[in-house]
């Protein structure tokens, strides 16, 4: 009896490492081409598993898209930042996009996959909204208290969640960027770091502009 539950035991763990390696070659492989670019071969390729396999445990490779946003998107993750940074917007929104750039450095597919389909408005638009649409939301209201507390200064908040979401959702953009002239500094990094792209954002959102 014992042996028999260790047997299941086993086969469940081979048949969640089977999935997890499925997922993670689904993100590299549409990270690299996109979800028409990429077929349900090569992810099973990727993964080193068959076709049949990796059609099963997700139901074809649109569910498996929307799997990989599940299971690799933040908006589940965060906390409400305002909250827990007493209302201070500066250190919320410092918090904030700390984490959520830091997930992008480790996920970067996600922020690739995230921007083309929000160009693109593409139908699977909605579907991947409930993975992702909840940084936007905490977003706009760390900036609209920070605008109500004199602290930050745009003119209108689409357009800098525009811009701040952009950069942090598509960080080698400063590769573009840095090929259009010479670099201003050293720096030969072509992606920025957590750190310096928040320290960037908060001082333009911080310097009051003279109109």
């Amino acid at each position: 009896m014992k042996y028999i539950l260790f047997e299941v035991c086993e086969m469940g763990k081979s048949r969640e490492q089977t999935m997890e390696n499925i997922l993670k070659a689904a993100k590299k492989k549409f990270g690299e081409r996109g979800y028409e670019g990429t077929s349900i071969q090569e992810i099973a390729k990727e993964a080193k598993v068959n076709v049949a396999m990796a059609s099963y445990y997700f139901n074809g490779k649109e569910n498996l898209y929307y799997e990989v946003f599940k299971k690799y998107g933040l908006a589940n993750e965060l906390p409400n930042f305002l909250e827990k940074n007493q209302f201070n917007p500066i250190n919320a929104i410092k918090e904030y996009l700390t984490v959520f750039a830091t997930h992008i450095k480790e996920n970067p597919e996600i922020g690739a996959l995230a921007y083309e389909e929000i160009i693109k408005e593409s139908a699977r638009l909605e579907k991947i909204k409930p993975y992702f649409i909840g940084n936007f939301e905490q977003l706009k209201e760390i900036l609209q208290e920070g605008e109500k507390q004199g602290v930050f200064h745009f003119f209108s908040i689409n357009h800098t969640i525009h811009w701040i979401t952009s950069i942090v959702l598509f960080p080698k953009f400063k590769k573009f960027i840095d090929s259009l002239g010479p670099n201003e500094t050293n720096d030969t990094n072509h992606e920025w770091m957590p750190e310096d792209l928040v320290n960037r954002i908060i001082s333009a959102l911080t310097d009051k502009p003279n109109i």
